[in-house]
């Protein structure tokens, strides 16, 4: 986890003429006969995440500013790893958040965008049926202030013939129909548990019988 976030900090930058530079550890810069800075000496190789997700929040400030900034997208397999202390990305991304609030100032909006089998929290598959909100220390961040999720839901649920769930709407190409569906309750109020059943629109409600919480499977 150490080697993917790297160890670059905030003020491991310069800004050179509108150039963001990494330069580590204070590292002596070699100088032009005008007193113009050139470059850092033997900077380290250090091309880890943090660098990376730095380096682009100082152009965002260089360019002017920017309204919203994403510190990452779709780490699924990174934020779901566990280990004695709690998921360590999720604690990382964290410190990334607050540290490219200290780059962007407060009025930016900071953000990451969970895959949508990521962001409503871990369901390990070993039997266990535990489930982690494992993002929601994240998303309760006072440096993150938005919840973000990439999802590609239906627009329509469109069948051929007139006795399918949505004929009453009369067309496919109906704008009320489609901006309906936004909000329309696929994923949350309920879903296809197979094939067949979306085949045959047989809609199932999402519910959980064992402790009254459907917002788990939601």
């Amino acid at each position: 986890m150490a080697a993917f976030f790297g160890a670059a900090q905030v003020d491991d930058f310069v800004v050179v003429e509108d150039e963001v530079r990494y330069a580590p550890g204070g590292l002596s810069l070699v100088s032009d006969a005008e007193g113009g800075v050139l470059g850092a000496e033997e900077v380290p190789q250090d091309w880890g995440y943090r660098r990376f997700i730095l380096h682009q929040a100082y152009l965002c400030a260089v360019a002017g500013g920017v309204t919203a900034f994403c510190i990452g997208s779709e780490m699924r397999s990174l934020t779901q790893l566990r280990s004695a202390a709690g998921f360590p990305a999720v604690d990382a991304l964290r410190v990334l958040a607050a540290e490219c609030r200290a780059i962007l100032g407060p009025d930016v909006k900071i953000g990451y965008a969970a895959d949508w089998s990521e962001y409503f929290g871990y369901h390990p598959q070993d039997g266990s049926g535990d489930v982690y909100f494992h993002l929601d220390p994240l998303w309760a961040d006072p440096n993150v202030d938005f919840i973000g999720i990439d999802n590609y839901m239906r627009l329509s649920d469109w069948r051929d013939g007139e006795n399918h769930a949505d004929a009453a709407w009369g067309a496919i190409y109906n704008l009320e129909y489609l901006q309906a569906n936004v909000a329309g309750g696929e994923g949350y109020d309920w879903y296809y548990p197979s094939q067949e059943a979306r085949d045959l629109q047989l809609r199932e409600p999402i519910t959980d019988g064992a402790y009254g919480e459907p917002w788990v499977w939601r």
